[in-house]
């Protein structure tokens, strides 16, 4: 007697014997039982579960759902796009940032004659305009692999203010390529007046605090992205989601 997880052929034969009524012929209860031992056996065997498996596989595909490769690309571009939101929200801050810590700043400077004075330190602010620059193109090139329109909002809002402010950009050497990325032109941008640079970029309602706020919409959206991901498990699917962590700003 053939017994599977305790169970044996001649209880299953009584259970499914169970299942006929008076009323059917005799010739139409065989045909019954020899249905459901059929589906014990392929239960049994294991290839009730790998049909099941195709075939519902097959309905995943069709009814357009993603892919393990496409939920992995997926998932890299979320949080490639929310570690270029956080990489710009940090260099801009520091263009904004004012007193002591300002990259604008006036300190001591030594002249070429060899004297002393209080000016701007074009090499520090040239290394944090460049740093925004980097950091904008990175989050520019990250967000438009995006299939959320939540995120594609504020980065389109984003290079909408940029081609905006594109004339106030180009005075101070700085130009705005077909890819949507900033690009400067050194020489121009070391005779700027940093007057010019400094109202871009410091105060509020001023071109980089507005960039600031674009990048920290594109992060809250991202991590909200993120955390809505699907989990699947061996029990499953499970939601995955928490209320989503706002940064101070400023």
């Amino acid at each position: 007697m053939a017994s599977y997880y305790g169970v044996t052929t001649d209880s299953v034969s009584t259970l499914f014997s169970s299942l006929g009524s008076s009323s059917r012929s005799r010739m139409s209860q065989s045909g019954v039982n020899a249905q459901l031992y059929g589906q014990y056996a392929a239960i049994k065997s294991g290839s009730y579960y790998k049909l099941s498996k195709a075939y519902y596989g097959k309905q995943d595909i069709a009814d357009g759902s993603k892919t393990k490769t496409e939920q992995k690309t997926s998932d890299l571009n979320l949080k490639n796009t929310k570690a270029a939101s956080d990489d710009l929200k940090e260099s801009t801050q520091k263009l904004l940032t004012k007193g002591s810590d300002s990259v604008f700043l006036k300190t001591e400077m030594k002249q070429t004659d060899g004297s002393t004075k209080y000016d701007y330190n074009r090499d520090r602010i040239l290394e944090s305009v460049e740093n925004f620059m980097k950091d904008y193109n990175e989050l520019v090139d990250t967000v438009k692999d995006s299939k959320s329109t939540k995120i594609l909002t504020p980065a389109a809002s984003m290079t909408n203010l940029t081609k905006e402010m594109e004339t106030q950009l180009k005075d101070i050497g700085i130009s705005l390529s077909k890819e949507n990325h900033l690009v400067m032109n050194q020489d121009s941008f070391s005779k700027a007046n940093v007057t010019n640079i400094k109202s871009l970029f410091q105060g509020a309602g001023s071109y980089g605090y507005q960039i600031q706020s674009k990048a920290f919409s594109i992060g809250v959206a991202t991590q909200n992205e993120i955390d809505k991901n699907v989990i699947y498990t061996g029990k499953g699917i499970t939601q995955s989601y928490r209320e989503p962590q706002f940064d101070t700003f400023f």
